[in-house]
């Protein structure tokens, strides 16, 4: 996830199965702001997914107002 340029607030990108968000250590990624230029994050997650099962990824941010993205790319790999 990529947000627009802002000082204050933290960034974060999380992932979620069914519904639940996954804490920070199981492969989401939070950051403090810097108003230098866009903040960027990357982040992945090992996941034991059944028939039935859907992930989300989440991106969030606490700068006190709105706050565009300006870009997210998602991919997944299935092994096995």
């Amino acid at each position: 996830a990529q947000f627009n340029t802002n000082s204050s607030g933290l960034r974060a990108a999380l992932w979620a199965k069914n519904g639940t968000t996954l804490a920070v250590r199981y492969g989401g990624h939070e950051m403090a702001a810097f108003g230098v230029e866009n903040a960027a994050i990357t982040t992945s997650v090992v996941l034991s997914l059944t028939a039935g099962d859907y992930i989300e990824f989440l991106a969030y941010q606490t700068s006190g107002g709105a706050l565009d993205l300006t870009g997210a790319y998602v991919t997944c790999e299935f092994l096995g």
